[in-house]
């Protein structure tokens, strides 16, 4: 405001929405400290939040700093605040700035954490919770997935599977500081706080250390008949060990039970008279590569049937795990 006390505009502007085309993002923050305006500019798909703050000088809105990269995370840390806005029809805010009983909003700078129901495990770097009774363990994890691939920016929105109902929901995700909260679908609440992952003896992990395989059908039967008559283009993705060890799963009926294995199965891709099945799309990107598979024992299970690899525990939909590339 210049030292007349008059209300202007200025003829620079800052952008707030989406690109028509691409995966173009803006947005514009307060500062808690009063001294300017934050333009965030991103992509959808990006990670990191390009951020320059804007000051007034002479009536008009002019660069006050080099633009930097934050994390998307933390886009609303340090001395940026996100924007509450008001009404065009509810001058209050004007009035109370032109008569100088406005003042800047004194919040803290660290956001209030969600409240949230049950911790259901962990992806790499965030811890995850439900944050409603509705949301599964199971979905939080998928959701949790898909905003480790996609997320970028303040504001953004991921698709994710449930594995209990078998259909896909569009979750609405909002970051803010180290916490990115994501709601939609029947009621489903997900949040995911930054942190490397808890040591696995603190969290009834087990953790497994491999390297990713793509085997055909022959090589998993390793000179043995195919109990099923098995398509020989069958493709099965497993976690091959160093050398055998013991893994725990459960077997049908719920008993907890541990075996010497050689192998995990992680997915599998199948030709059968009915159709085809391809369940290999999670783990299709680690192939190759040499992984740290931390695994709840409790969903993890034997197979109760002569399905290949034969005798292989299966890390299944429903199986809470983490993944890391070593």
């Amino acid at each position: 405001m210049p030292e007349s006390g008059a209300l202007f505009n200025t003829q620079e502007v800052l952008i707030s929405g989406a690109g028509s085309a691409g995966g173009g993002r803006a947005a514009v923050a307060s500062s808690r400290s009063g001294s300017g305006l934050y333009q965030l500019t991103w992509q959808s798909v990006a990670q990191s939040v390009d951020v320059e703050r804007f000051a007034v000088e002479d009536q008009s809105l002019v660069s006050a700093g080099a633009k930097t990269a934050v994390a998307s995370g933390d886009v609303y840390a340090d001395d940026r605040a996100e924007i509450t806005w008001t009404p065009s029809t509810d001058r209050s805010v004007l009035d109370a700035l032109e008569s100088g009983t406005w003042a800047p909003p004194t919040s803290s700078p660290t956001p209030e954490a969600s409240v949230v129901v049950k911790r259901c495990g962990a992806v790499p770097g965030q811890s995850v919770y439900t944050g409603t009774t509705e949301t599964s363990c199971e979905f939080a994890i998928e959701v949790a997935r898909a905003v480790i691939q996609s997320h970028g920016g303040p504001s953004f929105a991921v698709e994710a599977r449930s594995p209990i109902t078998k259909a896909s929901y569009s979750m609405s995700c909002q970051s803010s500081g180290t916490e990115i909260t994501c709601t939609g679908g029947n009621n489903a609440k997900v949040v995911l706080r930054a942190g490397e992952d808890p040591p696995a003896e603190a969290s009834g992990l087990d953790v497994y250390e491999g390297t990713v395989v793509s085997m055909s059908t022959a090589e998993v039967l390793d000179g043995r008949p195919a109990p099923n008559n098995d398509n020989p283009n069958n493709e099965y993705i497993v976690l091959l060990f160093d050398s055998p060890q013991d893994v725990t799963a459960q077997r049908l009926g719920g008993e907890s039970d541990t075996e010497q294995k050689a192998l995990l199965a992680l997915g599998d891709k199948e030709i059968t008279p009915y159709g085809t099945s391809d369940e290999t799309g999670p783990w299709l990107d680690y192939v190759g590569k040499r992984v740290g598979l931390k695994v709840d024992p409790t969903t993890m299970y034997f197979p109760s049937d002569a399905s290949l690899p034969l005798g292989a525990p299966r890390v299944g939909e429903h199986t809470a795990y983490s993944i890391e590339v070593l």
